[in-house]
C-alpha cells in the first residue's frame, strides 16, 4: 500500500527539506532524518527519490510545481514517459478505460488520445496522489475509480473503445514473469475485458517468454517488444478484431530509435549457416533478442551468423542500417593465444561476452587487460563452437 502522501503536500519543513536534499542519496537520506515520524520521512525520501528518478524515466512531471511521487514501488513499475507516448501514438477513440492506473503514467498520455478516460486503483492513497497530479497537469477528461479491475468493470457495465491493462508483476514481494501470476489474473479477466471493448492492450514483463503468451492469450492482434537505450523495457500485446499475422514489432524508443519488424512464422523456417569472423561485428538491440528475430536479421539486413548459439553477426561491407550496436574489427584470435601485444597502446577494453564459457572478469584476469577503454574485446563462441576473441572499436552514425 502507498502512504498517504498527499497530507503532506503542504508542509512547509517537508517542502524545505526536499529542496535541500534534491541530489542527496535516499537511503542516506533517510538515516539523516532518523528524527523526523515515519510517516513525514518517508514522504520526503519518496519525494526526493522520485524527483531524481524522474528525470531519467518521466521528464514531463518536473515542468509542473506540487507533482507528487508514490513509493518506489510503483515508480518500478510505471512506464517511462516515452514508452507511454509511443502507446499513445497507437490507439484513439471516445472513451478508455485503465484497470490498473498505478502511478497514471500511462493513463496521462492515453488521456490525449481519448475524449474520457477512467483510472481504476485499488490502493486509495495511490489514487489520491495520482488524482493530485492530474489537478495539477491541467487533466479534466477523467474520472477516477477506488477499485479492483473486475468490480469497476462490472459496475460500469459498458463499452469502452480502449481497455489498458498493466497488471503487478510481484508475488509477495518478488517479481513473476509468468502470466498466471499476474495480479490480476489475466487469462480469467480476458473474456470479460474482451466483451467490453474494441480494443484491448495489456503491457507484460520483458522477462515473460512470447512463445508463452501468445498461447495462453487468445486473440492477439499485435505484438510490441519495448526497449529504450538498448534496454528492453516491456512487451506490449493488443487484442482486437484482427487476426494475429505472426508479425512482431521491435521498438527502440532512445537516443537512436528504430523500428524493426518480422515475422516470426519467417523466422522458424529460415535456416541460416555459420561463418566466421569478418570486417564488422554487430550485436542486435535488446528488443531484437527478446523478440527472437536471430535469423531474420541474415535474411533482411544482409549480414552473416557467427553460429547457431552465437547470436553475433558479421559482415565484409558495412551495413549501417543494422538495428542494434556496430563494430570494426581490429584483430581477431584465439582466446588462448590471447592478444597481440599491442594491447598495452589500447590502454584497456570494454569488455563483452556472448556463449563464452567464462565471466567478464576472468576474461581480464587470464588476458591481463583492464575492462575499460575506448575499445572493445568481445568474446564469443566461433563458428566452430570455440572460444574465441576480437578487438573491435565501435561504430555510430
Amino acid at each position: 500500500m502507498s502512504s498517504n502522501f498527499v497530507e503532506f503536500k503542504d508542509d512547509e519543513e517537508c517542502l524545505r527539506l526536499i529542496k535541500e536534499n534534491k541530489d542527496s542519496d535516499p537511503v542516506q537520506l533517510s538515516i539523516k532524518l532518523s528524527s523526523i515520524e515515519a510517516e513525514k520521512r518517508n514522504f520526503i525520501v519518496s519525494q526526493v527519490s522520485g524527483r531524481q528518478k524522474a528525470k531519467h524515466k518521466f521528464p514531463f512531471l518536473l515542468k509542473t510545481d506540487s507533482i507528487l511521487f508514490p513509493s518506489k514501488i510503483s515508480l518500478e513499475q510505471s512506464s517511462s514517459e516515452k514508452a507511454a507516448v509511443f502507446k499513445a501514438s497507437l490507439v484513439n477513440g471516445k472513451n478508455a478505460i485503465d484497470l490498473t492506473a498505478g502511478h497514471g503514467i500511462d493513463a496521462y498520455f492515453l488521456s490525449k488520445a481519448f475524449n474520457r478516460i477512467s483510472l481504476v486503483e485499488q490502493d486509495t492513497d495511490l489514487l489520491n496522489i495520482v488524482k493530485h497530479n492530474f489537478s495539477m497537469l491541467k487533466s479534466k477528461n477523467v474520472e477516477f475509480i477506488p477499485s479492483d479491475a473486475k468490480a469497476a468493470l462490472d459496475s460500469l457495465n459498458k463499452h469502452f473503445d480502449l481497455i489498458y491493462l498493466d497488471p503487478s508483476r510481484r508475488l509477495q514481494s518478488k517479481k513473476v514473469f509468468r502470466i498466471e501470476d499476474c495480479s490480476p489474473d489475466i487469462s480469467e479477466l480476458l473474456p470479460l475485458m474482451k466483451s467490453r471493448c474494441k480494443e484491448l492492450m495489456i503491457k507484460l514483463s520483458p522477462m515473460m517468454d512470447i512463445s508463452e503468451i501468445i498461447r495462453k492469450l487468445p486473440g492477439i492482434s499485435d505484438i510490441y517488444v519495448l526497449s529504450i537505450d538498448n534496454e528492453c523495457k516491456e512487451i506490449l500485446i493488443r487484442l482486437n478484431e484482427n487476426d494475429f499475422s505472426g508479425k512482431i514489432h521491435c521498438i527502440e524508443l532512445g537516443n537512436h530509435p528504430f523500428t524493426y519488424k518480422f515475422s516470426i512464422n519467417d523466422e522458424k523456417s529460415f535456416a541460416v549457416s555459420s561463418s566466421a569472423m569478418s570486417y564488422y561485428l554487430y550485436l542486435p538491440n535488446a528488443s531484437i533478442t527478446k523478440s527472437g528475430a536471430f535469423n531474420s536479421l541474415v535474411k533482411d539486413f544482409g549480414v552473416n551468423k557467427i553460429s547457431n548459439n552465437t547470436h553475433i553477426y558479421t559482415s565484409v561491407e558495412l551495413v549501417n542500417d543494422f538495428p542494434g550496436t556496430i563494430y570494426k574489427v581490429i584483430e581477431i584470435s584465439n582466446y588462448k593465444k590471447g592478444i597481440s601485444g599491442k594491447k598495452d597502446e589500447y590502454r584497456g577494453f570494454n569488455i563483452i561476452k556472448r556463449n563464452f564459457p567464462v565471466d567478464v572478469n576472468a576474461i581480464a584476469s587470464k588476458l591481463k587487460i583492464k575492462d575499460s577503454g575506448k575499445y572493445y574485446l568481445i568474446a564469443y563462441g566461433n563458428s566452430e563452437n570455440k572460444p574465441e576473441i576480437c578487438i573491435a572499436e565501435k561504430i555510430t552514425f
